[in-house]
């Protein structure tokens, strides 16, 4: 798999691009194996891409400093993370974003980035009915950050490549849809 993830990226994500033979002599073995444990390419692809966004999501949440105590820094400080992982891993979020792959684990995974959010946006005082529907708009904005970066320069003003311009727009959106609402100190209290 190790060697299929390489092939994934030396290839930019272009899985036509990648063959079984290919991928078996990267890794030194023969085709017949690797028909045998993944019937396909795809199925190996799939399999790969699985890995690397669980162990992706897995870590996000290790990652927050606890000094964060407001929830409109926990959601910047999120949405960065998330943006970041997108940027540096493009050509599997290409692949999961995508409808090159039948990735039949595709919304399973997109829907636990909205749920990291939600965790956060729960902090806010926000109908509950409405919690996932921003949860939501956030993963959606990153998305159409992700896929429309090339001109970004030209169309917003900032090079979304660059990291501290990325993090400018993503302050900018998260001050703007939650600047309105207030903490939900009750379900602080509760929590400690």
């Amino acid at each position: 798999m190790e060697k299929t993830i390489y092939l994934l990226n030396k290839n930019k994500g272009n899985i036509a691009s990648i063959s079984i033979r290919s991928i078996a002599n990267k890794a030194g073995i023969g085709i017949g194996q690797i028909n045998y444990h993944f019937q396909t390419k795809e199925n190996l692809i799939q399999i790969c891409i699985n890995l690397i966004i669980d162990n992706i999501i897995k870590d996000l949440d290790k990652s927050i400093p606890t000094s964060l105590k407001n929830p409109i820094d926990q959601l910047k400080y999120k949405a960065k993370l998330v943006m970041d992982v997108f940027f540096n891993n493009p050509y599997v979020f290409k692949i999961l974003l995508s409808n090159e792959l039948k990735y039949s684990c595709k919304e399973e995974k997109i829907q636990k980035i909205i749920l990291y959010f939600k965790k956060t946006v729960e902090d806010f005082i926000i109908p509950e009915k409405d919690q996932l529907i921003l949860s939501f708009a956030i993963f959606s904005i990153i998305q159409a950050i992700f896929q429309n970066n090339e001109n970004s320069k030209r169309n917003i003003g900032k090079d979304l490549k660059i990291k501290k311009e990325r993090d400018i727009v993503i302050e900018l959106i998260i001050d703007n849809i939650f600047g309105g609402y207030k903490q939900n100190t009750k379900r602080k209290e509760n929590q400690q």
